[in-house]
This record gives C-alpha cells, structure tokens and sequence, in this order.
C-alpha cells in the first residue's frame, strides 16, 4: 500500500464515507509488525493513523481508557467518532478506528550518544502510565496475564513441536528455569492493568518530552514489572546483531529501571523476577515465532534468552 489514491482507493472511500474529516490527500503504510497501520493526510494537512485493529474485549472499553489517560495527562489519541457516532466501524472481516496523529518521533537509536538518557526517559513514560493505569476502574472479560501457564502450556509444547528449529535440550532448560523461578516470586508481584505491548515504537518523544503513547489494543491486567522488562527486550533483540551493543545493554536495562523507579520504585520480589521475566518475555516471542513461521527471530531470541542466562551475573547488578 503506498502515497499513490488510486491503489488505495478502498481505503480512501472507506474514509470518505465513514468519517467527517477533509479530503484525503495521501495515505501511507506505517512501519508496524503487523502492517496495519496507516498515515492519513488531508488537504488541510491534518494528520491522522488509521489502524486495522484485531478483536478484542478492550476495543469495548479503549475509548473510556484513553479518555481517562487523557485526564490523567498523558499524551494519548482518541478515536475520531465515526459519521453514526462510534468509536470504530466494521467493514467486512475488518475492525477500523482512525486517530489523530500526535507530534513526536519514534527513537529508534539506542545505543548512540546519549543512550542511557534515552533509556531513562522510556522508564520514566512506562510509569508515568502506569500510575494512570493504577487508577483505571475498567473491567474485561479478557483473564489476567499468566506467564507461568503460558510457559508450560504453549511455550515448552511449542519448542517441542519445532526440534529441528531450536537448540531443544538448552531452550527447553531454559523455559524450565524460567518458569521455576517465576513461580517462586509471581504470588507476591504487583498486578494491575498493564499495556502489554509497551516496545519503544509505542511510545513518541519531542526531545526529552514524551508526547505519545500508542497501541493500547492489548492492555490486560498482569505484572507491572513485564511492561519495563518488554521495553528492555525489545532494545536488546533491536541492537542485537552487534557485539558492542550486547555489552552496552545492561547499562541501558539499569537506566530505564532508574527512570521507572523515580516514580514507582521496585520491590525486592519485582528485582527477583527481573531474570525470568526477561527471559519469559523471550520464550513467548520464541512460541510466537515459531507458530508464524520466522526462524531469524527465533534464532534472535534464543540467542538473546541464552546470553541473558549466561550473564545474569554482569547486568543483575543494581545501585
């Protein structure tokens, strides 16, 4: 899908007939795993994102979310009301919601010059939300996230089915070490609503400012801790391919963990889960991967998930 409207001409009717707002003057695809996100410009260059969103009960509820995050202050985007006055419209098999694009900018540098401020920055932003979503009285029918069932029913099953694709015997000692420790400590972890998919593309900054949060399609209640330690992973696997940024990492975990602490400090049983988190977060997109048929992603986070096993010693060092 690219800028030209004539190939994107179902999408251009779609917007003309479903929502009040200028003529479309351009629609371009927005980088996103899922490539179904796109950027809307209208003649009076306002700016909008129109996203192909997946089922789910939050869709129900993402409006009064992102209304009550919005009187919280956080910078977030609420859906443009559509022609009959709802938040989304259904157009075949498909759900849409268009938005107002927020200013900012995604950073995707994070192991350049000023690094460990950025790191900082994305910590601070993760519990910034995270106190609005403490608040949040909002209920789902969808179930509390359970790292420990997810282990050793999808993901350890998962490996299994995939021998040829996976070094077996260590992944699966791995996810059994994972999953002992992470049965240790989950009892005593603080759970509340979380956004569950907080990597560093979700969230858009104006120089030190944040002036974004996006994707709140997958919020669940669940660990705190897993959203900071979903951010990590993701700057780990991004820089992955580089020596230099494997060893730059660990002051980078330690600095975003700083930023979140300057507003909700961790308990001692949250740095106790820090290892099997990470690793967790690693083996799901491990399953994942498998299941969509991406052996480079396997490969990088098996490779991630046996460094992060190997060096606990190096980067589970804290002031």
């Amino acid at each position: 899908m690219g800028g030209d409207l004539i190939s994107n001409r179902p999408l251009v009717s779609l917007i003309v007939n479903s929502w009040d707002i200028d003529e479309v003057v351009s629609i371009e695809p927005l980088h996103s795993y899922w490539e179904s996100a796109s950027a809307v410009t209208t003649v009076s260059r306002s700016r909008y994102v129109l996203k192909r969103l997946a089922r789910s009960s939050i869709l129900d509820q993402e409006p009064d979310l992102l209304v009550f995050l919005e009187q919280c202050g956080l910078p977030v985007a609420l859906p443009v009301p559509t022609r009959s006055g709802h938040p989304s419209l259904e157009s075949g098999p498909a759900l849409y919601a268009l938005y107002p694009r927020l200013d900012g900018e995604v950073i995707r540098e994070h192991y350049g010059p000023g690094s460990l401020e950025r790191a900082r920055h994305f910590g601070h932003a993760i519990a910034r939300l995270h106190l609005a979503l403490q608040q949040w009285p909002g209920h789902m029918a969808n179930p509390e996230v359970n790292l420990t069932s997810q282990i050793g029913k999808w993901v350890i099953p998962c490996l299994q089915r995939h021998p040829e694709e996976v070094q077996l015997e260590r992944a699966t000692e791995a996810a059994q070490g994972c999953l002992t420790e992470l049965e240790a400590v989950t009892p005593q972890l603080p759970v509340q609503w979380i956004h569950r998919d907080l990597h560093p593309a979700n969230m858009l900054f104006r120089s030190d400012e944040l002036t974004g949060i996006l994707d709140f399609e997958m919020v669940r209640r669940g660990p705190r801790v897993f959203d900071p330690c979903y951010c990590a992973t993701s700057i780990l696997i991004g820089g992955w391919k580089e020596e230099a940024n494997q060893a730059a990492w660990p002051a980078l975990f330690r600095a975003l963990l700083a930023g979140y602490q300057e507003l909700l400090p961790l308990s001692e049983i949250e740095r106790r889960a820090l290892l099997p988190m990470l690793g967790t977060i690693h083996l799901i997109f491990m399953a994942f991967s498998l299941d969509q048929g991406r052996p480079e992603d396997v490969r990088c986070n098996q490779e991630a998930l046996f460094w992060l096993r190997a060096h606990r010693a190096s980067w589970l060092k804290f002031e």
